[in-house]
């Protein structure tokens, strides 16, 4: 896949027919990888999406997917031309035609490939039948999930709840986040339940606080993973939520390496433990737990 980083006033050369695909893409979930995989049908030469650098939003956000884990999946779906703009508060308030006319048609954009509900332009006054007068558009018809359409918001709402599970249907694969391992305070291995912890490389959404099974990546490699989510009341000694994983079947140095993380079930909630003996004996139940579940043997 061919990525293009651009700036204002610096688009990229034309292209000729190309179909693209719109959206905003937090999560890459199932209706958006539909919409990936019908520009590649749809396309006459290349298929191409456009992500952005940063999104239009105030205050503190949230997010499933990392522009890095946007470009990764798009890659494996085929994709064969990324755009990746650097947009500024003047781009975000471009009228709807000038996003058409100043944007994609310099760009070769001939067809594009959007969701039922996309919306662009200034305060999101474009719709669907504004691209229709413009482009070859192919509308691509929501995801279902239980009775109920898949998006961005919907599984936010889910992992909150710690219901990873169900994220993991949306998402189609386990939600995933990604970060450095760096020092912690190593109580973990005092009790023989050393972990890694994550400096997160995006404002990733954290499950509910608790306890969850899962799979580390590391170097490429799957380790079964028991990963705690929450402040540790037991110390009293964070205000933030922290994410830590001990690893079933690794002992070697992951400090400052790049390491996935898979939420595939969730456990107990957060507790706080007298002391530290009584910290390790229910790591030890939650850890027969996480065996019991086989999570390896069923990939």
């Amino acid at each position: 896949m061919e990525i293009l980083r651009f700036k204002k006033n610096e688009l990229p050369s034309k292209r000729e027919n190309l179909t693209m695909v719109l959206g905003y893409f937090d999560g890459m979930h199932l209706g958006h990888q539909s919409l990936f995989f019908r520009a590649k049908m749809a396309a006459d030469n290349e298929s191409a999406a456009l992500f952005f650098t940063s999104l239009p939003f105030k205050g503190s956000q949230t997010c499933l997917t990392s522009l890095e884990d946007k470009l990764r999946f798009a890659n494996q779906l085929g994709l064969d031309v990324a755009y990746v703009y650097e947009p500024d508060d003047a781009f975000f308030a471009l009228s709807k035609d000038a996003f058409i006319e100043d944007f994609l048609k310099p760009l070769g954009v001939t067809k594009v490939v959007v969701g039922e509900d996309y919306r662009f332009g200034r305060k999101a006054e474009g719709k669907v039948e504004d691209l229709k007068r413009a482009f070859d558009v192919e509308v691509v018809p929501m995801k279902d999930y239980e009775g109920s359409r898949i998006s961005s918001s919907r599984i936010k709402e889910t992992i909150k709840e710690g219901n990873v599970e169900d994220a993991f249907q949306m998402l189609g694969r386990p939600y995933e986040i990604m970060g450095k391992i760096v020092h912690g305070k190593k109580r973990g291995r005092t009790i023989g339940f050393p972990t890694l912890n994550f400096d997160l490389s995006s404002p990733y959404l954290l499950p509910k606080d608790g306890i969850y099974a899962g799979i580390a990546y590391v170097l490429g490699l799957p380790h079964l993973a028991l990963i705690n989510v929450g402040k540790n009341p037991t110390f009293k000694e964070l205000e933030t939520p922290l994410v830590e994983a001990h690893l079933i079947d690794y002992d070697g140095d992951a400090y400052g390496k790049t390491v996935y993380l898979q939420f595939l079930k969730q456990g107990r909630g957060e507790k706080t433990f007298k002391d530290l003996n009584a910290l390790k004996e229910q790591l030890e139940i939650d850890k027969e737990w996480l065996l019991d579940l086989k999570l390896l043997e069923r990939r």
